[in-house]
């Protein structure tokens, strides 16, 4: 049997995170992931270009044992203990300028484009010892934080597609 699990996250800081997405139990095989993600933020027309255009956020998606933590998507970019904790997923995005007001004296940034297509299809099994589960988490962290003069924000919305074989 499979069935799909759906998260929502909007309005996530400008800062490192995770947000656990799905515990998946022993017998069950995660099969598919589709997931969207970005920022949005605003800055004074005043604050340096190339230092906000260089604060790329790095956004992951990984397995990992319910006793384990999940990885700082920026400074542990590699595999934990593949095959099963391991990043499934893990991008870099920078801010772009979408608009400037001269008026309103407000620069508007949003993310660059995916640099591929977000649509995973890794599989990983629960095979987890005895009271584990297998955790897939989201994890983000920027370079550093944003321009004091405005403000970011990040977002992402998952789906799991899971299996659980019948014996």
């Amino acid at each position: 049997m499979t069935s799909w699990t759906r998260t929502v996250q909007a309005a996530l800081p400008w800062a490192a995170g995770t947000s656990l997405l799905l515990a998946v139990p022993p017998g069950q095989t995660v099969l598919r992931i589709r997931f969207a993600w970005g920022f949005s933020g605003y800055t004074s027309p005043l604050a340096s270009y190339a230092a906000v255009a260089q604060n790329a956020q790095v956004l992951g998606l990984c397995s990992v044992v319910s006793s384990a933590t999940p990885p700082n998507a920026r400074t542990q970019s590699g595999d934990v203990a593949p095959p099963l904790q391991r990043w499934l997923w893990w991008e870099a995005r920078v801010p772009r300028v979408s608009a400037y007001s001269n008026s309103g004296g407000v620069v508007t940034w949003e993310n660059s484009r995916p640099q591929e297509n977000v649509d995973v299809r890794s599989q990983v099994a629960a095979n987890v010892p005895t009271g584990e589960t297998l955790q897939i988490w989201a994890s983000w962290a920027p370079a550093y934080v944003w321009d004091s003069s405005g403000a970011a924000y990040l977002w992402y919305t998952a789906s799991v597609l899971t299996n659980t074989t019948v014996g």
